[in-house]
């Protein structure tokens, strides 16, 4: 080997200038030294590594030639130690042992200098990253950058190799992912891809994985929680939105998974993996689905009808302070959320149990209130304290506990029991998407949390089993959604402790066994907080949004990154691993699909629930007689859940108003006013003037008049009698599904309390402009005389057309403006709009007049589907949302349904025809049918909710409208057919458009199979 050429070549290819003399040790000189220092090698803790061995190459450069963290290796290839076909290229790996310190160092090529010249004097150069400091033992390793001259170089073995990569299963660890280079091609030992062991001690400090949709990290967060469930000591609590990772339970069908992966078949076959899936490997004992009581109709559908789901419910009792239940009423003033949280704060300190309770609490409130003037006062025995509220904000915080009650939220189901859920191997918790619940979403996530976090508490202090207790892993799915970075304004206050409780968990939970695993989309999407209690990076393809806020060094890694492969930044891990996902071995496709693959044993276990329902509602009927037979000593038998009586919200509310009512009466003095001072007429007395059972009295009078049917609307009449009393209330909105009844009910109220009738009646769409409501100038041309020149000046005054909210002043009316979830976000954002806030409405040339104290707008929502719900959330601006009342109309139970029609029957345009009894039958169990598979929540469906749900396709509910349309067009043409099924079949067919909520022939196939198996059990 030439000296002056190598020094030459060096300068060359570095930049560097330096004299030759510098470049003092040769490759045979360092072997030399290397042996001389023999001696103090074997004392060394790496003297049997090197045994027998021979150095490859030596540190050839004076430190001021190398980078901090890069060394260069000087090969010689003459050395007759190396093989014949001795070949080292980029991302190869070389151990470097440092005689001078006696330390093991491990290092990555980063380019080879391979050139011509270099080759020709038989060495190459090697620019090397430094990556680890080692032990005795590979495996364990720190960040290292410097290394002394006195270095040599050798080529590992494939075990070493796997000791420095984590490969070698030497301890506590998973394998979550196979090792692949920056060239995406994998390391392999004897032909066979190796995965990576990740030190299970890792996940103490948190972990998240980051990607787009579609880039594998859905697969990722299966792999890992398929081998986590093979420990012992672990208790998994899955969070899962999509219905995704509960298809883990299913072994994967390779045929049909792999048909346009060939690439994932061969991986599949090289790994000698088997389809298989958690069922097979964990006990049924020792796994439990849990799902919100609200959410529980989505797992009676598709594929997860397969899982025994046990619905939980959020109990109020968990509320600890004012914050959490002002989150949930939202849209409170910053002078109603202080006075609602001094008022939790007394409630529960003069509460015996020291807990909160939701509808004992409203109880509290409105019977300790007192108002004085604009305000309303909470004094409280025994102290001097006492909580003042305006009385705007006083109202305003009632309306909204009212419209949390009528959610039905709290105490409707038990709650999770957390002391057994932490003792399970694998617990999955369903909270899928409802649009309108996301802060439900996010209350129960918290809560749930909150709950494990202080169980774990309770077992790191004591633990009262005697055994271990299990390392709890916390999983969230799409985290962004629960945990977003930047949550609405009136969820900020709540997200502060939400925050607080992430940050103990990273700081205490390694302590307390509670570990967290979340995925999302995005890294800017995720609260930060969560983000940043992250030690464990796994990063899929970014979108480029997060890409530039990454640092340089993974920067260009990710960017390059292909579907399936990702980047992993361990703790103390000074380089970052590329890993390529193990193809899934577990059942994993979409919703659709996986339904239609395990239909066959969905219908085998409904057979079996069935048969073992049939038998548990006999046993429960024997135990019912023994109960009532027995009478006190009813101790000792099985309770059935219906003799537990909770206090009913319908009640509640009728209790509330009941006691308003005394108020009211004793304040109350008759005051007669000019009838131009209001634009309701109740016996000369306007709405806001009366007591609410006066106001419901004049309704259900209305109803009577009209001859409509109100036995099952009670709620509705006791929550409309109190927004029209409500002065503070400007505008109700009714919401509900279409053709229920909702524009004739409110439209015969008003002809009946308004002075003007329901003469203002306005459909929106999302083309309604704001000022179409109010008033538009009609731009006409000034009319001229026979001269050319303009006519008088009343010619040149501007033409204008009213709308509905303005003519409903001067009208003496309340405006109803119908599909008011139609129009687009902006339009209840303008300026006139907001005005309506303070009752001032704009009229043309500036003008505003303050309506009367009660003038309302009705606002009339059609929802289809729980996309359109949270209207309020979403639309409309926080001014306005304080002042407006939620009213919900569900869908009407059949006997209603069959009143309705009976009494429409008796009107003129019927009169003479005749309905078959099973004509309506028909149609009451087509309704009953298409309800069951509506896509609403739960309190727009009503006395349907129980029933069992479609697995697939979703309807919307046949109206009652849809009904009566049906048996006019049955009328008309069942002369025409030759039988009368057939004539009905059409009218159905014909007139259900608004049922359908898709144009796929399935869709109509599946409704024309529900119709016949109608007509099957109620034959002509």
């Amino acid at each position: 080997m030439n000296g002056d050429f190598l020094g030459k070549e060096i300068r060359k290819q570095l930049g560097e200038t330096f004299d030759i003399t510098s470049l003092k040790i040769s490759l045979d000189d360092m072997v030399k030294r290397f042996e001389k220092s023999q001696k103090k090698m074997e004392k060394s803790p790496y003297a049997n590594r090197f045994k027998n061995r021979k150095a490859i190459g030596t540190l050839e450069l004076s430190s001021r030639l190398q980078k901090k963290g890069t060394v260069h290796i000087l090969v010689d290839l003459s050395n007759p130690d190396l093989e014949k076909d001795f070949k080292i290229g980029y991302d190869d790996v070389l151990l470097l042992y440092d005689s001078k310190y006696d330390r093991l160092v491990s290092a990555r090529v980063d380019n080879v200098i391979d050139k011509k010249d270099l080759i020709e004097n038989n060495c190459l150069i090697l620019v090397m990253d430094l990556m680890f400091s080692h032990g005795a033992n590979l495996y364990e390793r720190a960040p290292f950058n410097y290394i002394s001259p006195k270095t040599v170089a050798y080529i590992p073995t494939d075990e070493e190799i796997s000791e420095i990569f984590h490969i070698k299963d030497i301890g506590d660890n998973i394998d979550i992912g196979l090792i692949a280079d920056n060239s995406f091609n994998f390391f392999k030992v004897n032909g066979i891809p190796q995965y990576h062991h990740y030190p299970l001690k890792a996940i103490k400090r948190h972990m998240a994985i980051i990607g787009q949709t579609g880039v594998g990290k859905t697969i990722f967060l299966k792999n890992l929680i398929f081998e986590l469930a093979k420990k012992e000591d672990v208790n998994l609590v899955v969070l899962d939105i999509e219905g995704d990772l509960i298809q883990l339970m299913e072994p994967s069908d390779i045929e049909k998974d792999f048909e346009d992966f060939p690439d994932n078949k061969i991986l599949f076959d090289h790994l000698n993996i088997e389809p298989q899936g958690l069922k097979e490997i964990i006990s049924n004992q020792e796994i439990t689905f849990h799902v919100p009581d609200f959410f529980q109709k989505y797992t009676k559908k598709g594929f997860l009808k397969l899982y025994p789901w046990e619905e939980f419910g959020l109990d109020s009792r968990n509320i600890e302070h004012g914050e959490e239940l002002a989150f949930m009423m939202g849209n409170l003033t910053s002078k109603a959320k202080e006075g609602l949280t001094a008022l939790v704060r007394k409630y529960i300190e003069t509460n015996p149990n020291k807990e909160f309770n939701l509808k004992t609490f409203l109880l509290f409130v409105v019977q300790n209130g007192r108002k004085l003037k604009t305000n309303y006062v909470w004094k409280f025995p025994g102290t001097m304290e006492q909580v003042k509220m305006h009385q705007a904000s006083y109202e305003s915080m009632i309306r909204q506990i009212n419209n949390l009650h009528n959610l039905k939220l709290f105490d409707q189901t038990p709650g999770l029991d957390f002391s057994s859920l932490v003792k399970k191997k694998l617990v999955f918790l369903y909270l899928p998407h409802m649009r309108g619940y996301e802060k439900v979403r996010i209350l129960a996530l918290y809560r749930i949390l909150s709950e494990i976090s202080k169980q774990k508490f309770k077992q790191s202090m004591l633990n009262t089993d005697g055994e271990e207790a299990k390392k709890t892993i916390f999983i969230i799915d799409e985290a962004h959604e629960l945990l977003p970075n930047n949550p609405p304004s009136d969820m900020k206050e709540f997200f502060n402790i939400i925050n607080r409780e992430f940050s103990e968990i990273g700081r205490e939970g390694r302590k307390k066994g509670l570990h967290l695993v979340y995925a999302t989309q995005s890294m800017k999407d995720i609260n930060q907080v969560v983000m940043k209690n992250a030690n464990t990076k796994i990063i899929f393809r970014l979108p480029s949004e997060d890409i530039v806020n990454l640092s340089r060094d993974i920067k260009n890694q990710v960017i390059s990154l292909k579907s399936q492969f990702a980047v992993i930044q361990l703790p103390d891990y000074p380089n970052n691993f590329l890993l390529r996902n193990v193809p899934p071995y577990f059942l994993h496709t979409d919703i659709t699909d996986a339904y239609k693959r395990l239909k066959p044993k969905i219908v085998e276990v409904e057979k079996v629930r069935k048969k073992y329902k049939k038998k548990t509602d006999k046993e429960k009927t024997k135990e019912k007689k023994k109960y009532k037979v027995e009478g006190e000593e009813f101790e000792d038998l099985p309770i059935e859940e219906e003799e537990v009586k909770e206090v009913d919200y319908e009640e509640l509310e009728q209790e509330i108003l009941e006691e308003q009512e005394v108020e009211e009466e004793e304040e109350f003095i008759p005051i007669k006013k000019p009838l131009e001072n209001h634009i309701t007429n109740l016996n000369g007395l306007s709405t806001v003037q009366l007591t609410t059972k006066q106001i419901k009295d004049f309704l259900i009078d209305i109803f009577n008049a009209e001859n409509l049917i109100y036995d099952h609307l009670d709620s509705f009449l006791n929550s409309l009698a109190v927004a029209l009393n409500n002065e503070r209330v400007i505008g109700i909105a009714l919401q509900g599904p279409p053709g229920e009844g909702k524009s004739m009910i409110i439209s015969a109220i008003l002809d009946y309390i308004c002075i003007g009738g329901a003469s203002c009646i306005r459909g929106l769409d999302d083309q309604t402009l704001e000022e179409e409501l109010f008033f538009t100038e009609n731009f006409m041309p000034f009319a001229v005389d026979q001269s050319g020149k303009d006519s008088d000046k009343e010619s040149k005054r501007p033409r204008y057309t009213y709308g509905e909210i303005c003519k409903s002043v001067f009208l003496k009316t309340c405006p109803i403006l119908e599909e008011a979830n139609r129009v687009q976000s902006r339009f209840y954002s303008g300026p006139m709009f907001l005005a309506l806030d303070d009752r001032r409405v704009s009229f043309p040339g500036g003008k505003i007049i303050r309506a009367y104290p009660d003038w309302k707008v009705f606002l009339l929502m059609n929802f289809k589907s729980s996309q359109d719900l949270n209207f309020e959330m979403s639309v409309l601006p926080e001014a306005l949302r304080d002042r407006i009342m939620f009213i919900s109309l569900p869908y009407s139970p059949l006997p209603a349904v069959r009143k309705i029609i009976g009494s429409e029957l008796e009107k003129d345009a019927y009169k003479n025809a005749k309905v078959e009894d099973n004509v309506i039958d028909i149609l009451l169990e087509l309704r009953k049918e298409t309800i069951k598979r509506s896509p609403l929540p739960k309190h727009l469906i009503g006395d349907y909710y129980e029933k069992e749900q479609d697995p697939i396709y979703e309807y919307n509910g046949l109206s009652i409208r849809s009904i009566l349309r049906m048996i006019s067009v049955y009328l008309a043409s069942k002369s025409l057919y030759e039988t009368k099924e057939e004539a009905l079949k059409l009218a159905i067919k014909n007139n259900c458009n608004s049922v359908y909520r898709s144009t796929e022939p399935d869709h109509y196939e599946e409704f024309d199979r529900i119709l016949d198996e109608i007509f099957k059990n109620n034959p002509f």
